[in-house]
């Protein structure tokens, strides 16, 4: 998961503001993962890069969870300097797979499912699918 143009947000309202963001989004997905899937696991990956993982949860379940995710986020409101804005986050999902020899592969997977997200559009999900099914679609 990552905040969509998160530069902007620093460079508009500083990095206070991008702080009050960062933290925002992070109280607002622990506080829906605690009711749809409490065993998450969630992580800050890198600046406003976010990684949450749940055990259990197949590809549809896990991309279920990302639009839920996703529509959450887009409705907060930053207030930051008696000015306020919006925020939404793209975000890739993949599920482990016989092909996954690492858990660096399923995440570098769903790494780019994200990318996926942004070049369509961002605020938007997009998984990863098996090559197999990625040739069928491609076929029919």
């Amino acid at each position: 998961m990552d905040i969509d143009h998160f530069k902007k947000i620093n460079d508009r309202y500083g990095h206070a503001g991008g702080d009050v963001a960062l933290r925002l989004l992070t109280s607002t997905v622990k506080q829906c993962l605690s009711r749809a899937a409490p065993s998450a696991i969630f992580s800050r990956t890198g600046g406003e890069e976010f990684t949450v993982v749940v055990p259990g949860f197949d590809l549809l379940d896990a991309y279920s969870l990302a639009e839920i995710l996703r529509e959450r986020v887009s409705t907060v409101v930053v207030d930051v300097h008696s000015s306020s804005f919006g925020m939404t986050v793209s975000i890739g999902v993949a599920s482990l797979s016989e092909r996954d020899a690492t858990f660096a592969a399923l995440l570098a997977r769903a790494d780019e499912a994200l990318y996926d997200a942004k070049a369509t559009g961002r605020n938007r999900v997009c998984k990863s699918l098996p090559k197999a099914f990625h040739a069928f679609a491609a076929v029919g």
